[in-house]
């Protein structure tokens, strides 16, 4: 099909070409008593070549533009497959004509799709569904994950550095040993998701709702949690080096007072904030 494309191109071009050498390099005695004649035949020779040329390739560009389309939308229903070979042609495809960037996955529904280790780095993920999605070890550093849906997706060992979660779902989800450094929260949802073991680094969390989540051992040094529901979370062991709490609900929390560094932790007008031994 392309080497068809690529034919009818050189047609046109040619055509665009020869009527273009008529104009300009037709010649002809100026006093020969036909030049008249002759000259409003090359001029309607070139004209008629002008033409031909310019449908031919106005035809091709249309023609090409639909099936890049029609490529890409078979592209992005492949990359909801449960068949992880699918999934990872499918995204390298679309990743050589920039599919990743230009907002062609916004709104794409990936539920149960088999995502595991490939790379979404830079994407635009706005409003993709990925409920119940395979995503051990996928990457989606500097993403966008505005109103994305995670809940029940498998994110373990996931990198997610730089991203921007805003309204973002996460319920349920299971992000052990995943890294979030470095990422803005905001008005997202953890409830009972697994964050054991996980990197949040110099994490910004505003207005989010992390109940009944699992953060054992997982390390917040230099994170900053803001008006956000903590309850009956599990911080047993977490690294709370310079973690800073503000007007967060601590009620019910488990294994506050085993937080690792607590000594730099600081809880600034939160309510409910359980008693901690620095000794």
């Amino acid at each position: 099909m392309k080497k068809e494309n690529n034919i009818i191109k050189t047609i046109g071009v040619t055509f665009l070409i020869i009527s273009l050498l008529i104009v300009f390099l037709h010649k002809y005695p100026k006093d020969w008593r036909f030049s008249s004649i002759i000259n409003e035949f090359y001029a309607n020779i070139s004209s008629e070549l002008f033409s031909i040329a310019i449908t031919i390739l106005l035809i091709d560009y249309l023609y090409e533009r639909k099936e890049k389309l029609n490529t890409k939308k078979r592209l992005l229903r492949e990359l909801g497959s449960e068949d992880r070979g699918f999934t990872s042609r499918a995204l390298k495809e679309l990743k050589e004509t920039k599919a990743l960037e230009d907002g062609s996955l916004v709104g794409l529904d990936l539920k149960g799709a088999n995502l595991s280790n490939l790379d979404f780095s830079n994407a635009n993920l706005k409003n993709v569904n990925f409920e119940n999605a395979i995503l051990d070890s996928c990457i989606f550093n500097n993403c966008d994950l505005s109103n994305t849906n995670f809940t029940n997706a498998e994110l373990k060992a996931a990198v997610i550095e730089g991203a921007i979660f805003d309204k973002t779902i996460l319920s349920k989800a299971n992000l052990y040993s995943a890294r979030l450094s470095k990422s803005k929260i905001k008005d997202s949802d953890f409830l009972s998701a697994n964050l054991q073991v996980a990197e949040l680094i110099e994490v910004e969390i505003d207005s989010s709702k992390l109940e009944d989540v699992n953060l054992t051992q997982a390390n917040l040094t230099r994170t900053k949690i803001k008006n956000s529901k903590l309850l009956r979370s599990n911080f047993t062991s977490i690294n709370g080096m310079n973690l800073t709490y503000e007007r967060c609900n601590l009620k019910d929390v488990v294994g506050i007072h085993t937080i690792i560094n607590n000594n730099t932790t600081e809880f600034l007008a939160c309510e409910n904030v359980p008693v901690i031994n620095n000794n």
